[in-house]
């Protein structure tokens, strides 16, 4: 009954890393989407108070 649930969302992530629909997610595939990931990420981490300091430098 979970897996039944829980399909529709495994589909859409698999989906989402395939990139030309060949219903197969290859390395080049899986790297441009960590670099799109990471580099959201990296845009959003200068606003965010206290990262990359130590609890001691959050003033």
């Amino acid at each position: 009954m979970h897996a039944a649930h829980t399909r529709p969302m495994t589909v859409r992530a698999f989906q989402m890393h395939d990139a030309d629909g060949d219903a197969q997610v290859t390395e080049a595939e899986m790297s441009a989407m960590a670099e799109m990931m990471q580099s959201h990420m990296g845009g959003q981490q200068g606003g965010m108070q206290g990262m990359g300091k130590g609890m001691m430098d959050n003033d």
